[in-house]
């Protein structure tokens, strides 16, 4: 059996305008309805497929932090601090062999996350699922994507910061531990700076669909999740160009569409909920399966 092919920009113009629609259209659907449509979609409800994660760059001192080129909104700021700090040995696929000296349990490391930040491995993290504390081998649920020494941090204390708006908030004060934070300017801004660079902020955010690249992952679950709503909404517009009366149903189609896709994403909400709720703070759980 085939595997189905995923929806792309052009296939869902090119569905919507099949039994309709002239070369005009087509361009304009290209150029301007598709991008419209999914703006207006998006702007019904905080959809679950519109989240993503980011681990922020962190600096000694500095209290600014640049945001993802594809952000939003914010939905939550973790900082993740702790003392299990090293270099890791070696990097093989999804096997990281830590620091010779590291001393942490393999209680202790199973299920935390394990944050990799240097020049080389900026912005990636993971979960440990399995530890040996002979060999200091940590396997986890991704692929770093450098090898080789680079400085990790396995946490074992995290903060959400409290979010304040621009106007009230409060000026950075003497390097510590952050407690709130506020966007300004493209930046998140801490109202301190942290100690050391052996920390890690993850942001949970809603991303920009207007700023999604046709490549992404992302963009890929959308145009699958929404297909059925952007094809009846770029018929509508074919539709009231030509002055057909069909309009009117083609309206109701996608209205009927865009409230099953968002029945649907609540189905995901509740179904993350679960799992996020096996965690406090955001920290993973430690648990054996």
């Amino acid at each position: 059996m085939a595997v189905p092919t995923q929806p792309t920009k052009i296939s869902i113009v090119e569905e919507a305008l099949r039994a309709s629609g002239s070369l005009t259209d087509y361009r304009r659907a290209n150029s301007e309805w598709f991008e419209e449509l999914k703006r207006d979609i998006a702007t019904r409800k905080k959809w679950t497929i519109l989240e993503a994660t980011a681990v922020l760059n962190l600096t000694v001192n500095d209290d600014i932090l640049s945001l993802p080129s594809d952000f939003d909104s914010h939905i939550k700021v973790v900082h993740y601090y702790g003392d299990n700090v090293g270099t890791t040995q070696s990097i093989v696929s999804s096997t990281v062999t830590l620091a010779a000296g590291e001393d942490i349990s393999q209680e202790d490391a199973e299920g935390e996350y394990l944050f990799l930040y240097s020049s080389l491995g900026t912005n990636e993290y993971g979960q440990i699922t399995s530890y040996n504390t002979t060999t200091k081998e940590a396997v986890v649920n991704f692929t770093p994507a450098t090898g080789g020494t680079i400085t990790y941090l396995i946490p074992d204390n995290n903060s959400e910061l409290t979010y304040q708006p621009w106007e009230e908030f409060t000026r950075p004060r003497k390097p510590g531990q952050p407690r709130y934070f506020s966007i300004y300017d493209d930046q998140i801004r801490l109202d301190r700076g942290t100690d050391t660079a052996s920390e890690a902020v993850l942001l949970d955010y809603h991303v920009d669909v207007s700023l999604l690249n046709e490549t992404d992952a992302k963009a890929t679950i959308i145009y699958r999740e929404w297909r059925m709503a952007l094809i009846h909404g770029i018929r509508h517009r074919a539709y009231v160009e030509a002055g057909d009366e069909r309009q009117s149903l083609e309206f109701s189609a996608y209205e009927n569409s865009v409230e099953r896709a968002q029945r649907d994403d609540g189905s995901n909400r509740r179904a993350r909920r679960g799992i996020r709720m096996r965690s406090i703070g955001g920290m993973p759980m430690r648990r054996k399966f």
